[in-house]
């Protein structure tokens, strides 16, 4: 379960990373659905940023 949780951490924060440059270009253009796309990614990080959290202190409660 950890190693799960801490490869989706992995893989969402290099997902935004990526996709930056790209948002930034979308950006001047389509504001609006890019700061969307920011948000859903943001989100995401944060998400499985408390699951990795949660896991870990699971794992030290046993």
């Amino acid at each position: 379960m950890h190693k799960t949780a801490s490869l989706a951490q992995r893989y969402a924060r290099e997902l935004t990373i990526e996709i930056k440059p790209l948002l930034n270009r979308l950006s001047t253009s389509f504001p609006k659905e890019a700061g969307r796309l920011i948000g859903l990614l943001s989100e995401l990080d944060l998400m499985t940023s408390v699951t990795l959290s949660r896991v870990e202190k699971l794992m030290n409660t046993d």
